[in-house]
């Protein structure tokens, strides 16, 4: 999360002298030292319920795509990689994590899945890569400001005409965005970006803002389709 105070937040953001966010990205030793740094396995956390109704709704969307493949970026060890291959009619699903550590976890846990190490930003997909349904970059919006055009781009060479993107992320409900407000501000200007100054590639379909009332964060969906 760019807008909170996290005990992950030391090694993805730091603050400067203004008390501002500066991206750390020390993905790889985040994942070498916490055993569920973004809270993904629910229990008593503040980001509980907010999983509970962000996940509800990606898999909802998933089954009304009728997608049979699924990639998810930002996948971590891999939690919800396995909720999306469980899902009817899904057949495939694929990890993608910048984080060799979290990538290995995820394979020896989730045998089913496939799961790649890669930068979303800086990626050439595979020569053998078979077209997917589905592209979700789940809670990776903060990470991929600083080259969004590159991971659009990178995001549409995995999918297969006419297939989805999907950017899903929390939004911090209380305080100031303390981190790239310059270059996205918040879930509006997202909506924003994508919607009315467009993507390569891509067509604008949908963009929706979700506000649950006993989760401390928003959440924001936004959906794209490849042409």
């Amino acid at each position: 999360m760019a807008d909170d105070d996290s005990p992950s937040d030391n090694l993805v953001f730091r603050k400067d002298a203004d008390g501002n966010l500066e991206f750390a990205g020390e993905f790889e030793k985040l994942y070498e030292t916490e055993a569920d740094p973004w809270d993904q396995l629910g229990g008593d956390s503040d980001m509980a319920g907010y999983y509970t109704h962000s996940r509800g709704r990606l898999m909802a969307t998933l089954r009304d795509l009728g997608a049979e493949s699924v990639v998810e970026v930002g996948c971590g060890f891999g939690m919800v990689t396995e909720e999306i291959r469980g899902l009817s009619p899904v057949e495939r699903a694929v990890g993608m994590d910048i984080s060799p550590t979290a990538v290995k976890k995820a394979a020896a846990k989730y045998p089913d899945c496939e799961f790649l190490s890669g930068d979303i930003m800086n990626f050439e997909r595979p020569g053998d890569w078979q077209d997917c349904d589905v592209v979700v970059i789940n809670q990776a919006f903060w990470y991929i400001l600083e080259l969004f055009d590159q991971a659009l781009d990178n995001s549409r060479s995995l999918l297969r005409d006419g297939g989805h993107l999907l950017i899903i992320q929390a939004f911090f409900r209380h305080g100031t965005q303390r981190y790239a407000k310059d270059t996205f501000n918040g879930f509006g200007g997202l909506v924003e970006r994508v919607a009315q100054q467009g993507a390569d590639g891509f067509e604008f379909v949908s963009g929706q803002l979700w506000r649950d009332e006993d989760a401390h964060y928003d959440d924001g969906h936004v959906m794209l389709r490849r042409i």
